[in-house]
């Protein structure tokens, strides 16, 4: 058994600890896969297991002890200056290959209720920051937060073939943040060049259908044709936002636009549970709408985004060019 990226000092001991007995507990429930979230501010956490067994998902099965361990890392890990992470992602596969890993970072965490003022003053007591380290949400005590949050900077030679290929405010956002996160993370900035590989299967996606945003829904936007339309997949729809860019950006970055027209309601709903997703991950009903799933909250699982859409594709067809 490996744990790919740890040492043998103390803390990366208490990190295999928790892998050897998520590892055990597998095993000794024929279970093969494994992904946990956790989130937390302050004194306040939430957190969810879902084991696989038999290839069946089931959620919470797993003992207590285990998502107990997973917060105590919080304090185990903390560095001065830098804090303890608020968002901590678990995948542990047992099989041929048994390993684990572990995603951290100071994502804002959506809980219900929604954390408040004191529990980032608590955060910031218990686990101080440098300035440098403190995001908005927690340095304004949650009354603010960025409008774009960076994750990962596009390679130059992708920004060099597709900035004359889209509204130069685009190519900005892409040369400044690369892939990021809009707000609460419900719409998300994309790599175009991996995008439009994922997209294959589902949309001719590529120099003259630009995909630039996603959302944690599924929803692609596309710049084609000199404008930006809107495909949802999961309900077969389309339409057009805007072809003007600032327009367009103002319209995705709108509580009151999301909430009309993408369902920001639903999606701030499902983040209190599985926290804000990979921006390659969303939410989707199962079973699919289109196939007579209920349009319910309790329907809607994280799972690999660009997969999803290509499921949607080959099950119910796509939408049409609005």
């Amino acid at each position: 058994m490996t744990v790919p990226g740890f040492g043998p000092d103390a803390k990366d001991e208490k990190v295999k600890a928790l892998y050897q007995r998520l590892v055990e507990w597998m095993r000794a429930n024929r279970a093969s896969y494994l992904q946990a979230v956790v989130q937390a501010v302050g004194d306040r956490h939430s957190g969810w297991i879902r084991s696989y067994h038999d290839n069946r998902p089931y959620d919470n099965v797993a003992p207590a002890e285990l998502y107990d361990q997973m917060i105590a890392l919080r304090s185990l890990l903390a560095q001065p200056g830098t804090g303890a992470f608020t968002y901590a992602k678990f995948v542990v596969e047992v099989g041929t290959g048994t390993r684990m890993t572990m995603r951290q970072d100071s994502r804002e965490p959506q809980l219900d209720p929604p954390y408040t003022a004191q529990d980032c003053a608590r955060e910031l007591e218990l686990f101080p920051r440098d300035d440098d380290h403190t995001p908005t949400w927690l340095a304004s005590h949650g009354q603010h937060r960025d409008e774009v949050t960076s994750v990962k900077k596009l390679d130059a030679q992708v920004l060099e073939h597709y900035r004359p290929l889209v509204p130069e405010a685009i190519a900005e956002l892409w040369e400044q943040y690369g892939v990021a996160y809009f707000d609460d993370g419900m719409v998300r900035l994309v790599g175009p060049a991996h995008a439009v590989n994922q997209l294959q299967r589902v949309a001719p996606a590529g120099d003259d259908m630009v995909p630039v945003f996603t959302t944690a829904l599924g929803d692609v936007v596309y710049w084609h044709a000199g404008r930006f339309v809107f495909y949802d997949y999961r309900h077969r729809t389309s339409g057009e936002l805007d072809s003007n860019a600032l327009v367009a950006l103002y319209m995705l970055h709108s509580e009151d636009f999301r909430n009309e027209f993408m369902d920001a309601q639903t999606y701030r709903q499902v983040a209190c549970r599985y926290g804000i997703l990979d921006v390659d991950d969303c939410f989707a009903y199962i079973p699919l709408l289109l196939l007579g799933g209920p349009e319910e909250v309790n329907r809607l699982d994280p799972c690999h985004m660009w997969t999803h859409l290509e499921l949607i594709a080959q099950a119910t067809g796509t939408p049409k060019e609005p």
